[in-house]
């Protein structure tokens, strides 16, 4: 969910006495922006893909000290192609998930209210109302509450690990001792399939128990 916090940023730094603030229109186009950069490298596999063919040519049939590997040319070329492909997709995509099937992902509807809410904000504080500024008052409380409510979490499960992955489901198997069945209480997760509703999330749960618990024990 890195649009959330790149949507905060740009918002604040132009925050600033005397500056204007960020419509939505420009608040969207810094979130995507930062976004994408920081994105490129998990997209582009140099986080994953390159760095694993790399650790492991020799198993690949190359010499181990004759194998150059990739150069920069090379690298820029592949994330340039990448980046080319995703533009040329996006639009028959959006068509498929959004406007046909209508499908709601988790970190675009999370940012686009954040978006909103910081856009009543500055409205207020250009001349909105009281009512404007109290209303964007309690939603930045709310999201101050579930952030600290998180972090809090997040901070619980670091320092008393089992909170990580509890393990409710090993008397039952032991199947799960050796595939890792675990429950992770994470807010993150809680809040995306609240937002993309019981379709969506039911598949992913059905898609996970076919995998882990059936196909995976059977191979």
């Amino acid at each position: 969910m890195g649009s959330l916090p790149a949507a905060l940023c740009a918002s604040a730094m132009f925050r600033s006495p005397g500056a204007r603030p960020l419509s939505r229109h420009e608040t969207v186009a810094a979130t995507t922006t930062a976004v994408a950069t920081a994105t490129m490298p998990v997209a582009a596999g140099f986080v994953g893909i390159v760095v694993a063919l790399e650790r492991n040519r020799g198993e690949l049939g190359h010499d181990r000290d004759a194998f150059v590997g990739y150069g920069w040319g090379s690298l820029m070329a592949w994330a340039a192609g990448l980046a080319f492909l995703g533009v040329f997709l996006a639009a028959p995509l959006r068509e498929l998930a959004i406007v046909r099937e209508k499908l709601r992902f988790p970190s675009g509807t999370a940012t686009a209210a954040l978006i909103v809410a910081i856009d009543g904000g500055a409205s207020a504080g250009l001349g909105g109302g009281g009512g404007a500024d109290a209303g964007f008052g309690r939603k930045a409380r709310a999201l101050g509450f579930a952030a600290g409510t998180a972090g809090a979490l997040v901070s619980l499960a670091y320092f008393v690990p089992i909170f990580q992955a509890l393990p409710v489901l090993y008397p039952i198997s032991a199947a799960a001792v050796t595939w890792g069945w675990n429950v992770a209480p994470a807010l993150g997760y809680l809040g995306q399939g609240m937002i993309m509703g019981g379709r969506v999330a039911g598949s992913a749960m059905l898609g996970a128990v076919l995998s882990w618990g059936v196909v995976g024990p059977l191979v």
